[in-house]
């Protein structure tokens, strides 16, 4: 096989694998992706976030439950569905955070200003609990975390039956990877048994092979930086105990009229911070 012969297998077998690839897409369903993210006081601030109900959400779409005045952080994970319409599941690990977060599914886009457009349901309840939700064929969805007695810090996470919007590679079909893998494997060795120099052929090969395996690179949420404040921090304990031993509102918002005298509670402790 000349050099010319053996580009042009090369260049077959690439189109052969795109077009494998195209024919036998990955089932965004059929993946799972865990996030593990944390807050740290650096993450943008909303005027109100959802009001807990104590229901995680089923496949059934359910009525929006409502907000909390007072400000909360957030931040948002995005994934896409790129089949059918699809009930997907969230699996919340609340990790260190304990029941200082709450996560919920928004479709397409999340607005910090109106956390009820968009709405597609929540953990109902800020404990290690799954969630469903549906997601029209050939949408994005959002993962939004947010904060639930003012500033945090604390790690969690959760694990979605979906995969990320951002890929960093061409998403090949497994099948369509191993006809690449194997063609290129074999142009590679007749290259290198016909002439040493075309070793560079083989190495070739296998940098597009690794090229086509999608990147697992970790998924970064979405926040606008500031300053963590341990004075906050403090107003934030302050709030939550509040909630707890006044309005026994921990994991979910038992007693919102109760929540409002705490965070108000909170609002002036807040106030009374030393300006950084």
């Amino acid at each position: 096989m000349g050099a010319l012969g053996g580009r042009r297998v090369l260049a077959a077998a690439i189109r052969l694998a795109a077009l494998l690839g195209s024919a036998l897409p990955i089932d965004a369903h059929a993946a799972t992706t865990t996030i593990h993210a944390a807050f740290d006081g650096r993450q943008p601030e909303m005027p109100a976030r959802l009001l807990r109900d104590g229901s995680p959400t089923t496949c059934e779409m359910e009525a929006f439950p409502g907000v909390m005045l007072g400000p909360s952080f957030w931040q948002s994970f995005a994934f896409c569905n790129s089949g059918a319409e699809t009930c997907f599941t969230a699996t919340f690990d609340e990790g260190t955070c304990e029941d200082d977060v709450h996560i919920m599914a928004y479709l397409d886009r999340f607005d910090p200003n109106d956390v009820a457009m968009n709405y597609r349901g929540d953990v109902g309840a800020s404990d290690s609990l799954p969630f469903s939700f549906v997601v029209p064929a050939g949408a994005r969805f959002l993962i939004v975390a947010q904060t639930n007695f003012g500033m945090a810090e604390c790690a969690f996470g959760f694990t979605v039956d979906a995969m990320p919007c951002a890929v960093h590679a061409p998403l090949l079909s497994s099948f369509a990877l191993a006809v690449l893998a194997c063609v290129l494997g074999l142009v590679g060795f007749s290259a290198v048994r016909r002439a040493p120099r075309r070793v560079a052929v083989l190495a070739l090969s296998a940098v597009l092979v690794a090229a086509a395996v999608p990147a697992a690179a970790p998924i970064a949420a979405e926040p606008t930086p500031g300053a963590a404040r341990l004075c906050a921090l403090d107003c934030s304990v302050a709030y939550k105990t509040c909630a707890k031993e006044q309005c026994d509102s921990g994991a979910w918002d038992k007693d919102p009229a109760c929540l409002m005298e705490c965070h108000r509670g909170y609002e002036a402790c807040v106030q009374a911070c030393p300006q950084q």
